[in-house]
């Protein structure tokens, strides 16, 4: 019984899914995938500040999403805007960890 469960536990550890996904072969060598086992997406970003982010999006299997600038929406407080604490692109806009909203410059 005991060697049954070892087995088990290994099978279930291999067949674990990570958060990040298999890169596609087009993207760039800088770009960070943003989501989770649901789904996601991959982010290059040029600059970013307290108030703005310039960056390309790409869906899962690498197609352009969105480029451009993304302004501060939202009265929220930071001052450290970093690639790590960028939660995801949900369509229309990035979010942070700190709820900070970010549209794309022609969406607003």
């Amino acid at each position: 019984m005991k060697k049954l469960f070892i087995l088990l536990l290994i099978i279930t550890f291999f067949s674990c899914d990570s958060n990040e996904r298999k890169r596609p072969a087009n993207l760039p060598k800088t770009a960070v995938w943003k989501g989770g086992l649901d789904g996601g997406c991959w982010i290059v970003f040029h600059s970013l500040s307290e108030k703005k982010i310039d960056a390309i999006v790409f869906y899962e299997n690498g197609e352009l999403w969105e480029r451009g600038i993304f302004i501060k929406d939202n009265n929220c407080k930071t001052q450290n805007i970093t690639a790590e604490n960028i939660e995801g692109f949900d369509g229309e806009k990035l979010i942070t960890n700190e709820g900070c909203v970010f549209k794309m410059k022609d969406n607003l």
